[in-house]
């Protein structure tokens, strides 16, 4: 019995095919690699302030930024006051590079120049960030 190769065209061919197949393969595997290396849900406080009004009242004035690369879902916002207290503001949906900004006065007992914190938590799908700060209360 004799065996027959097969042309010099053909198998060019055959490994050209299976040269494209392998580097598809690579490119599918790095791009998904690196594309969930860079979806980042990341908000921070661009400006923060409280003012003290009255023993029971202050105004609070803040902002934030949404520096991530995920679109933020839900976001809210919270201010700890003194004996326990806390406010929120829940600012809804925020867009990649969009800052929402908050004023409003609140009741709340704040002391001028004591420290209180102030935190925000950013959900998108099941993910969820939080950053916490301190702002010093000015006023009185």
């Amino acid at each position: 019995m004799r065996l027959r190769a097969i042309s010099p065209l053909a198998a060019t061919v055959i490994l050209i095919a299976i040269t494209l197949a392998a580097a598809l393969l690579v490119y599918a595997i790095y791009n998904s690699f690196f594309s969930a290396q860079t979806k980042i849900l990341r908000v921070e406080f661009t400006s923060a302030s409280l003012i003290y009004v009255t023993d029971t009242v202050a105004y609070v004035k803040f902002s934030v930024k949404n520096v991530g690369t995920l679109i933020v879902t839900n976001c809210t916002v919270k201010v700890f006051g003194g004996g326990g207290q806390m406010v929120s503001f829940n600012l809804g949906f925020i867009d990649v590079g969009e800052t929402k900004e908050v004023s409003k006065a609140v009741n709340l007992s704040l002391i001028p120049g004591n420290e209180y914190l102030m935190s925000v938590e950013a959900c998108h799908d099941s993910q969820k960030y939080m950053n916490t700060i301190s702002v010093k209360c000015s006023g009185g």
